[in-house]
């Protein structure tokens, strides 16, 4: 797993409760100067994480972890 996905999965499990949009992840998942100069930094890692099953998207096009990975409240 690369870096990129290990910081998307970290900030998706910050968010239980919610699903995130691409933008908004790529803005907030890395420090801020890293979407200043690559806004599509996030494309590849999300499409990674999808592919392994470590995260789902919403009929809205929104972001988040499976419900089984999700933490107990």
């Amino acid at each position: 797993m690369s870096e990129e996905e290990s910081q998307i999965l970290e900030f998706l499990k910050s968010q239980p409760q919610s699903s995130c949009n691409k933008r908004e992840i790529a803005r907030r998942a890395v420090h801020r100067k890293v979407y200043e100069e690559n806004p599509r930094w996030v494309d590849a890692p999300i499409q990674g994480l999808l592919n392994a099953n470590l995260i789902q998207m919403d009929k809205n096009g929104g972001f988040h972890i499976p419900d089984d990975e999700k933490p107990k409240t």
